[in-house]
Order: C-alpha cells, then structure tokens, then sequence
C-alpha cells in the first residue's frame, strides 16, 4: 500500500502577525491557490481526502484546490491543524523581541499537530488498499515547520534533494511519503509559484512566516 501526504502552507506575507486571527485570503492569496490547484492537476494528483485547518484563510485555500479536482471532494477540517495562538501578538506587527508570554506553548503546538498525523495515518494504515493513497493537508507556515522539522524529522528520512532548513511559503509544497517509506520528498516547493503572477508581486515571499516564532524549529 502506497500512502502519499501532501502539505500545503498557507502563510502570511505582510509581517502582522495571524496566529489564530481568522483572517480572508487577499486577492494575491486567492490567485496562489487557483494556480496551485491548477498545478496539481496538471501533474494528475487526484486526492482521495483533503484536510484543513478550520481558519478561513486555510480553507479558502483548500476549497478553490479542491475546485480543480477531476471528481467534487469535500474539504474537511480539523482545529488541530490550526497555526499556533500568539495571544497578544494577534495582529500586530512582527518585532523581533516579541513578548510572547500569551502564546501557545511549543510542546502544546507540537502534540496537537501530532495528535492530527496519528490518528490520520492510523487509520489509513488499518485500512490498507491496494490502490495509492493520497491525502491533502492544508495548513500554516508555522504550524507545518513545527510538525515537519520536530514531529517527523526524528521518524521519517529526508531525501538529499530536500533543501534545509525548509522553507515554508505561501502555496508552497511539501510531498510526505508514509508507506511504504517513511520519506520527506520535498520541502516548501515553490516551482509552480514561478510565474508572471508571481514576478508582478513587490511582495518578498522568500522569508520564513511572522508567525513562526519558535527558533527550536530552524533546524
């Protein structure tokens, strides 16, 4: 059995930090995921599941995916996959000596996100098919650094071609194989994001998420 798990990041790129602020995707984010869905069936991906955090901008994103699929797919969600709570820091601009004493925990934002993977891939393991599986995850640039780079890291190889540290921007790609390999097989690509949409954009999407504020995780 053949078990494939792509993450989708959806990331903030305007430096004021979401957290858990629910916040709409702005036009620039709408075109990104249209091109990214567009992507993705051009490569002839067709997912058998899709998951998303339950914050609006996440599943907008997973929503206009899902449009390009061959078949209708429901778009479930999970508050798991949620980006970490910054308290306080919720929308205000990123500083780099943020007080983050209101924030979620690491340890709480690694065992959430860990919690999601376990139960997922329990369950897909207990009920082996003799088709490929592949499951859509659409979650935030911190969120996904965190359940990568701490929760899989120690489990799941990397394959050499992986650059590190990964970086998670906006619409980027990251393919996970669960079985029969435990392998990262990309990390935080951006190939389809090289457009003329994306050179008409002033917006630097080179740079990690504001949001992530856990230096434990630049590994």
């Amino acid at each position: 059995m053949s078990i494939l798990i792509t993450l989708i990041t959806n990331d903030n790129v305007h430096k004021i930090i979401q957290g858990q602020k629910d916040t709409a995707l702005n036009d620039h984010g709408l075109a990104q995921a249209d091109i990214t869905g567009a992507y993705l069936r051009h490569q002839n991906i067709v997912f058998d599941e899709i998951w998303s955090s339950d914050l609006q901008r996440a599943y907008k994103t997973a929503c206009i995916i899902a449009e390009h699929q061959p078949e209708p797919i429901t778009v479930q969600t999970d508050s798991r996959l949620r980006e970490r709570f910054l308290g306080d820091l919720q929308g205000k601009r990123w500083t780099p000596n943020a007080d983050q004493s209101t924030a979620e925990p690491p340890t709480e934002v690694l065992a959430r996100l860990l919690s999601f993977w376990t139960d997922l891939t329990t369950r897909l393991d207990s009920n082996p098919s003799t088709n490929p599986r592949r499951i859509l995850l659409v979650s935030h640039g911190a969120a996904l650094r965190t359940l990568v780079q701490l929760g899989l890291r120690p489990t799941y190889a990397v394959d050499p071609s992986v650059p590190q540290p990964i970086v998670f921007g906006n619409c980027s790609i990251t393919n996970i194989e669960h079985s029969p390999r435990r392998l990262i097989l990309c990390g935080g690509d951006s190939v389809h994001l090289d457009s003329s949409l994306a050179s008409k954009t002033k917006v630097d999407e080179s740079k990690d998420s504001v949001d992530d504020l856990l230096p434990e995780t630049r590994v």
